[in-house]
C-alpha cells in the first residue's frame, strides 16, 4: 500500500521567499477512500483508479487476488494503465502456483520440455492447483496482449503526434546538409537511407536517431493502415485469442496492426499469414500487403522465406504449452488455415487462386499488380496469367466499353471466349479514324500472343494471324475495313502492311464487297477496289482467257444465286472460303468483272436505284431480272421528270450498261436486247408525261438505232395500260388517265391503238355517270374496275340503272357500248334489249316499243332471218360464232329481255295501242319459254277483250249514225288491225305447226313424256294464241301425274322444250311410254292444226 505523505514535509526545502506561492500552487493530495470488495466488483471498470484497485486488492488474501483480477479485465476497461496494474497484482499473486508447478516437473533449466510429461504432471495436481495455474496461464497471456497493444497504440501515437516532430527535425537535418547558393541540395540523395523493416541493425539504428514517442519496433505505415483508431477496443483485445484479433484487423485492413502481431508473436501468427492476406478487403494492394510482411517470398531452393521477426520470442517453453493445453491462446483459427514453409507449386496455385477470387471485384489493374509481384517475389508460372490480364487491361481501360461491355468482362470471361470474340471487343468501339491504331496495339499483340502460346505448347500455327485477322476484315462494315486495305496497299513496305501478302487482299476485297448488304456506299467499294494489287495476264491465248472469264463468273454467279436448299445468299466468310482456292488467273478475271459492276452500281445508284453488289453478279446471265431492274431505272430515275438533256443521259448510261468491248465483261444490262431496252427506255420517258420529248426522242431512235413501228406500238399500248390503271379517276383530261390517252399519239393509229383510245374514252364517258364502286370501299367505278369488268354490258346496265334519262339517248349508248368494245349484233342488241326495259320501267312505251322492235329484229336475224323457225328450239338459224357457248347465252338473255318487255308493255293499261300491244304480246308468246306461254295468254285475252269492246261500240255507232273522227279513226285501226291480224295469225299458225311438229320429233326421239297441258280455248281467241298454246298441250292419259308436271318445269336459259324436259332426275322410259307420248303429241298437233283452220270442236 502506498506510504502517506505528509503535506508539510515538502514545505521545508522551499525558500522563504516563495513559500506563499508553494502553497498556491501545490495542491494537497488527499488519499483516494478504500471501497470494499464489494463495491468494487460492482462498480463500472472505468470508473476505478488505480489506487482504488491497488488498495482494495492489497488487503484480499493472496488465493483470491488472481480470480479477481480476471473478473475485474473482464469488463469494459480501457484505461491501459489501470489494465497493467491489475494484470501485475495478478501476476504477483499468482506467480507461486506456476513456479510450484513448474517445480513438479523436475526439469532443469534450459533442458527439453515434452508435452506428454506436462500433461502427465498436470494430472497429478489437484482441481484447485490447477485453477490456480490456469488463472497465471490467463493473466501471462494477457500481459503479453497488453504489451503488444502498447506498440499499436504507439504506432497511432507515432502517427499523429510524429508528423510535426518529424518535418521540424527533417527541416533541421536539412538546414545542416543544404548549402543556401544551392536551391537543389535538398534533392540530393546521398544522405538518404532507407530502413529495411527485415533487418535489426537497421531497427537499432532507427532508434538510436532518437523519436518522439519510442516504440519496441519501428514500423512501416502502410498507406490502408487507419490514422485515427484501433479497429478493436482495449477490453476486447484482452478479452480474445490474439488469432481473432488478427482477423480483425485483416478485416479492417489494419495491416500495421498485422505488423505488429506478426513481429511480436511470430510462431502464433506467422503461419497463418497468407490466410491473414486473403482476408483482407480486396483493393488492398499486394505491395501494401508485402510491407506488413504478410506475402510470401521464394528463395533459390524453391521454399518459401520467413520474414524475420524485430524481437525474439521470450515466452517460457512451458508456458507456450499450458497455452496451447489449457486453450488460453489457440494456436488455430477456424477461418486462418495453416500455410507455411509451402512450395513454389503451392505458392503459385496460391496466387492464382487469390488472383481469380479477386474477379467479381472488376479491378483487372490490381489483378495484374498481383502478378507483378509475384514475379517480383520469385513465384514462377504466371506467365500466362499475366499475359491475360495485361490483354485484358487494355481491352477494359484503353477499349472505351460502355458500361454493359465492362459488366461483361472478368479475367474468367476472357479465358472462357474465343479469339473471335475477344477481338471482336476490342474493336467493337472502332471507327474509320482509329482501327488501325487498333488493330495494331490491341488486336496484333493478342494474336502474337496466341501465336507464341502455340509455339510453346508444340503446335506451332504459322497461318494464326493472318487466318484471324481476315475473318476480323470479314465481319467489318465496309467503310471501317477501307482504312485497313488501305493500310494494306502493294505498295507499302511489308512490315508497315496489316496484310502482307497480296493474293489475300484480292480475295478478302472480293469477299468484302460481294458478301456486302449495303446498297449506299459505292463511293467506299470503289475506294476499296483502288487499294488492289494490278496484274497483267500478258501472253495469254485470247480463246483461252474468254473461257478463263466465262468459267470464272458463271461459278461465281452460280455459288452466290440462292437457291431451294440455300435460300440465304452467303455471308462474305462463305465468300472467302469460295475465293480461296481460285489460281492466280482466276482472281485476275474475278477483279475484272468486279471493276464492271462497281461501275455498273454506281450507274444505277446515281439513278436512284440502289442495289446489292452481288445481285448484279446473280443477275449477270438472267435477261428477265435486268429488264426488270432497267424498267426500275427508268421508272425512279425518271420519276422527277426532267429535261431532254436528263433524259439523253439516261439513254447513255442505259447503254453504257447494256455492253461494252468485252462481250463477256459486260454491264448490268448485258443480257437484254437492243430493242428491248429502247422498249424499257420509251415506256419510261412516256411514264412521265413528256410527250414533245418523246416525239423527239422517237425519231432519233428511228434513225439512230433503227426503232420498229410494232416496238413502238407495243411500248406505247403497255404504257397507255399501266397508266390507265394507276388513273384514280376516268377523266380524260387530267392526271395519268390524260397521259394514257395522249400518249397513244406517239405511234401510228392501228387498230389495236384505236381500240384503246376508244376504250378510254368510254371509260371517260362512264365516270361522269359517277356509277359506283363495286368494292367494299365504296367511292366511285375506278378505271382499274372498268378494265377489269368481265361482262362490259354490265356497265351498260349499270349507267341504265343509275341514269334517269339515259335511256332516251339511244346513239350515245350505243356508242358508248361500241367503244367498251361491244361489238357484235347480238351484243347490240342487248343494248336495246335493256334500253326497252328501262324505258317500260319508267311508263315509256312508245320508246320502249320502239327499242323492243329493234332487238326482236336482232333476235330473228340471229334466228336465220325475220319470220324464221326456230322458235321455243332457241334458235336454229343461229350463225355460228367463234365462241358458240358465250353466243348461246347472250341470245338466250337478250331472248329473255326481248319478251318480258314485250309482255310488260303489251299489258300496260295506259297503252293505247292496241294493235301494237297484240304485236307485242304475240313477240311475248313466241319467244317466252314454255311455261310462261300462260301468263302472256292472260294478259293477250284481256287486250283482246277490250279490243273487241271497243270494236262493237264502234260497230254500234256506225249503225246507229253516230258521228265522231275518233271512231273513224278507231275503225280504221280497227280494219288495220284485221287485216295485221289475219297476217299475224298465219305466221303464227305455220310456227305453232312447226313447233308441234318439232315437239312430235324430239319426243320420239330422246325425251321421256312430258304431261302437257292444252286448255279449253274460246272461240274468240286469236288463231296466234291458240298457236302457242300448243306448247301447253298435253295427252289427256298423263294429266294427273305430278312427277311429269314437275319435269316439265325444267328448262334451259334459252327456254327451249328439249332444255324443259331433260335434267337430272329424268329416268328413261321403255317402248310402250314412248309410243304413247308419241300418240298425246299426234292428236295434240291434231287438235291445234284443227282449230288454227276454223274447224269445229266435233270435227276434230
Amino acid at each position: 500500500m502506498a506510504e502517506a505523505v505528509d503535506p508539510a514535509a515538502g514545505l521545508l526545502d522551499v525558500p522563504l521567499d516563495d513559500k506563499s506561492a508553494a502553497l498556491v500552487e501545490e495542491p494537497v493530495e488527499e488519499p483516494e477512500p478504500t471501497l470494499s470488495l464489494d463495491d468494487l466488483l460492482s462498480a463500472p471498470v472505468n470508473t476505478l483508479t488505480i489506487g482504488q484497485v491497488s488498495a482494495t486488492l492489497s488487503n484480499q488474501p493472496i488465493a483470491d487476488t488472481p480470480a479477481l483480477c480476471l473478473r475485474l479485465l473482464g469488463g469494459d476497461t480501457e484505461d491501459l494503465a489501470l489494465a497493467k496494474e491489475i494484470l501485475h497484482l495478478g501476476l504477483a499473486r499468482a506467480v507461486g502456483d506456476y513456479k510450484g508447478f513448474e517445480a513438479s516437473l523436475g526439469i532443469p533449466g534450459g533442458g527439453e520440455l515434452h508435452r506428454g510429461k506436462v500433461e502427465a504432471a498436470w494430472g497429478n495436481f489437484g482441481s484447485e492447483e490447477q485453477d490456480r495455474v490456469r488463472r497465471y496461464a490467463e493473466l501471462s497471456a494477457m500481459e503479453r496482449r497488453v504489451a503488444a497493444w502498447e506498440i499499436l497504440q504507439g504506432g497511432v501515437m507515432k502517427q499523429d503526434l510524429g508528423e510535426d516532430a518529424s518535418s521540424e527535425g527533417k527541416a533541421a537535418e536539412g538546414d545542416e546538409a543544404m548549402e543556401l547558393d544551392d536551391p537543389w541540395a535538398e534533392a540530393e540523395a546521398e544522405d538518404i537511407e532507407i530502413d529495411d523493416p527485415w533487418n535489426d541493425a537497421a531497427s537499432d539504428k532507427a532508434s538510436a536517431k532518437g523519436s518522439v514517442v519510442p516504440v519496441p519496433t519501428p514500423l512501416p505505415a502502410p498507406r490502408s493502415q487507419p490514422d485515427d483508431e484501433l479497429p478493436i477496443p482495449l477490453y476486447v483485445f484482452l478479452r480474445q485469442p490474439l488469432l481473432q484479433s488478427a482477423v480483425d484487423f485483416a478485416a479492417a485492413a489494419y495491416l500495421s496492426g498485422l505488423r505488429v502481431l506478426l513481429e511480436q508473436f511470430a510462431d502464433l501468427v506467422g503461419p497463418v499469414r497468407l490466410s491473414l492476406a486473403q482476408a483482407c478487403p480486396d483493393w488492398v494492394t499486394p505491395k501494401e500487403l508485402d510491407e506488413a510482411g504478410l506475402l510470401p517470398r521464394v528463395d533459390a531452393g524453391g521454399k518459401e522465406v520467413l520474414p524475420p521477426t524485430g524481437h525474439a520470442e521470450n515466452t517460457a517453453p512451458l508456458l507456450a504449452q499450458l497455452y496451447e493445453m489449457l486453450g488460453v491462446e489457440p494456436s488455430s483459427h477456424p477461418e486462418l488455415p495453416t500455410a507455411i514453409a509451402t512450395t513454389v507449386e503451392e505458392l503459385q496455385d496460391w496466387y492464382s487462386a487469390h488472383i481469380l477470387s479477386l474477379d467479381m471485384s472488376g479491378q483487372v489493374d490490381l489483378q495484374l499488380s498481383w502478378v507483378q509481384h509475384a514475379e517480383e517475389c520469385c513465384v514462377p508460372g504466371l506467365d500466362e496469367l499475366g499475359e491475360d490480364l495485361s490483354l485484358l487491361s487494355r481491352l477494359v481501360y484503353e477499349s472505351a466499353l460502355s458500361p454493359e461491355q465492362h459488366e461483361r468482362w472478368s479475367l474468367e470471361a476472357w479465358r472462357a471466349s474465343t479469339p473471335s470474340t475477344i477481338i471482336g471487343a476490342f474493336l467493337s468501339r472502332s471507327s474509320p479514324t482509329s482501327i488501325v491504331a487498333d488493330l495494331k496495339s490491341r488486336v496484333l499483340p493478342y494474336l502474337y500472343v496466341l501465336e507464341s502460346r502455340a509455339e510453346r505448347s508444340g503446335s506451332p500455327d504459322p497461318n494464326l494471324i493472318e487466318r484471324y485477322l481476315c475473318e476480323t476484315i470479314l465481319s467489318l462494315p465496309l467503310s471501317i475495313s477501307l482504312p485497313i486495305f488501305e493500310a494494306s496497299k502493294a505498295t507499302l513496305g511489308k512490315s508497315d502492311r496489316i496484310i502482307k501478302d497480296d493474293l489475300n487482299v484480292a480475295r478478302l476485297a472480293l469477299a468484302c464487297l460481294y458478301g456486302s448488304d449495303q446498297r449506299d456506299v459505292w463511293g467506299v467499294m470503289s475506294s476499296i477496289f483502288e487499294c488492289l494489287p494490278v496484274w497483267e495476264l500478258s501472253g495469254r491465248d485470247p480463246q483461252d482467257d474468254a473461257e478463263l472469264t466465262s468459267t470464272t463468273l458463271e461459278s461465281i454467279a452460280a455459288f452466290i444465286r440462292p437457291t431451294a436448299s440455300q435460300p440465304v445468299p452467303p455471308k462474305a466468310a462463305d465468300l472467302m472460303m469460295f475465293f480461296q482456292p481460285l489460281p492466280f488467273a482466276s482472281l485476275s478475271r474475278a477483279l475484272d468483272i468486279l471493276d464492271v459492276h462497281l461501275e455498273s452500281g454506281e450507274i444505277l445508284a446515281r439513278w436512284d436505284v440502289p442495289v446489292q453488289l452481288r445481285f448484279l453478279l446473280q443477275s449477270s446471265r438472267d435477261a428477265k431480272e435486268q429488264v426488270e431492274l432497267a424498267e426500275r431505272m427508268t421508272r425512279l430515275g425518271g420519276a422527277s421528270g426532267g429535261e431532254e438533256a436528263k433524259w439523253a443521259r439516261l439513254w447513255d448510261d442505259m447503254l453504257r450498261l447494256n455492253g461494252s468491248g468485252d462481250q463477256l465483261l459486260r454491264g448490268a444490262f448485258g443480257m437484254v436486247d437492243g430493242g428491248e431496252l429502247m422498249r424499257v427506255y420509251l415506256g419510261g420517258l412516256l411514264r412521265s408525261g413528256k410527250l414533245d420529248m418523246a416525239r423527239k426522242t422517237v425519231r432519233r431512235l428511228e434513225s439512230e438505232h433503227s426503232l420498229k413501228p410494232e416496238t413502238l406500238e407495243a411500248v406505247v399500248l403497255a404504257t397507255s395500260r399501266e397508266l390507265y390503271e394507276g388513273a384514280e379517276n376516268g377523266n380524260i383530261h387530267t392526271g395519268d388517265m390524260k397521259t394514257a390517252y395522249d400518249c397513244l399519239s406517239i405511234a401510228q393509229p392501228t387498230p389495236a391503238i384505236q381500240t384503246e383510245r376508244s376504250f378510254i374514252e368510254a371509260t371517260s364517258r362512264l365516270s361522269t355517270f359517277s356509277l359506283p364502286s363495286l368494292s367494299p370501299h365504296g367511292g366511285s367505278l375506278s378505271p382499274q374496275e372498268i378494265r377489269h369488268t368481265k361482262h362490259r354490258l354490265d356497265l351498260i346496265s349499270s349507267v341504265l340503272a343509275h341514269s334517269a334519262d339515259a335511256f332516251r339517248h339511244e346513239q350515245m349508248l350505243l356508242d358508248l357500248a361500241a367503244k367498251l368494245g361491244v361489238g357484235n349484233r347480238i351484243e347490240k342488241g342487248r343494248v336495246w334489249g335493256m334500253m326497252a326495259g328501262v324505258a317500260a320501267e319508267r311508263g315509256e312505251w312508245e320508246i320502249g316499243d320502239e327499242y323492243t322492235a329493234k332487238a326482236a329484229e336482232v333476235v330473228r336475224e340471229a334466228r336465220g332471218g325475220p319470220g324464221g323457225g326456230g322458235g321455243g328450239a332457241g334458235g336454229r338459224g343461229r350463225k355460228k360464232a367463234s365462241d358458240p357457248e358465250a353466243e348461246n347465252s347472250q341470245m338466250a338473255r337478250l331472248r329473255q329481255d326481248v319478251w318480258r318487255t314485250s309482255l310488260v308493255i303489251g299489258s300496260a293499261d295506259d297503252y293505247s295501242d292496241i294493235p301494237r300491244k297484240m304485236d307485242l304480246l304475240g313477240l311475248a308468246v313466241e319467244l317466252c319459254p314454255p311455261d310462261e306461254v300462260e301468263r302472256v295468254l292472260t294478259s293477250w285475252r284481256r287486250v283482246e277483250d277490250g279490243r273487241i269492246k271497243l270494236d262493237t261500240a264502234a260497230k254500234r255507232r256506225r249503225v246507229e249514225g253516230i258521228p265522231g273522227g275518233q271512231d273513224q279513226r278507231g275503225h280504221a285501226r280497227g280494219t288495220s288491225a284485221s287485216s295485221e291480224e289475219r297476217v299475224l295469225g298465219s305466221r303464227t299458225a305455220a310456227r305453232a305447226a312447226k313447233m308441234a311438229f318439232d315437239i312430235g320429233g324430239r319426243l320420239g326421239s330422246r325425251i321421256p313424256p312430258i304431261p302437257l297441258q292444252l286448255p279449253n280455248l274460246p272461240r274468240s281467241a286469236s288463231p296466234s294464241t291458240a298457236g302457242y298454246s300448243l306448247s301447253r298441250t298435253t295427252t289427256r292419259e298423263n294429266a294427273g301425274s305430278s312427277s311429269a308436271r314437275s319435269t316439265s318445269a325444267e328448262r334451259r336459259d334459252d327456254g327451249t322444250l328439249a332444255g324443259r324436259v331433260s335434267g337430272e332426275d329424268a329416268q328413261p322410259l321403255g317402248m310402250e311410254d314412248v309410243e304413247r307420248v308419241r300418240r298425246g303429241a299426234r292428236r295434240a298437233l291434231r287438235q291445234g292444226v284443227g282449230w288454227l283452220l276454223g274447224a269445229e270442236e266435233g270435227e276434230m
